[in-house]
């Protein structure tokens, strides 16, 4: 590289991934980012399932109010991160 191409490079985020909070998030295959989604397994039967930490972290969470927007904003994910958090366990039929 050049140095009349480093000049004119943009510097790399150190937000690590972090979207603008201002930006909403995009539905993809989440459905309504506005509604707030509900366990559907008994706490129980959760004990028996292999979470990561981020997942689990959302699922203590869900309260039945918080809608999947705000979960991705307390939680602290990336935008990318709370979106396959969220499928996950919408997919595993963890939370509905």
């Amino acid at each position: 590289m050049d140095k009349s191409s480093r000049d004119t490079e943009r510097p790399r985020s150190r937000t690590r991934g972090r979207d603008d909070a201002s930006s909403p998030l995009p539905a993809g295959r989440v459905g309504d980012l506005t509604r707030a989604p509900r366990l559907s397994v008994p706490l129980e039967r959760l004990r028996a399932v292999r979470l990561d930490r981020q997942a689990t972290f959302v699922l203590a969470q869900i309260d039945g109010r918080t809608t999947f927007e705000e979960l991705a904003d307390i939680c602290g994910l990336s935008r990318a991160d709370a979106l396959r958090v969220f499928y996950d366990l919408l997919d595993r039929g963890i939370i509905r």
